[in-house]
């Protein structure tokens, strides 16, 4: 059986990768942005 700790420091991990490519994702939208404004 699962204890609670690992499912719970489990879901921690999920969130923190999803929040992770989040930012990643967001970091490149501003690189395109930038690079956008540089032409313009």
């Amino acid at each position: 059986m699962v204890s609670m700790q690992k499912r719970r420091r489990a879901r921690f991990y999920a969130m923190r990768r999803s929040y992770r490519n989040d930012w990643r994702e967001l970091e490149h939208n501003q690189q395109l942005a930038m690079r956008l404004n540089g032409w313009i």
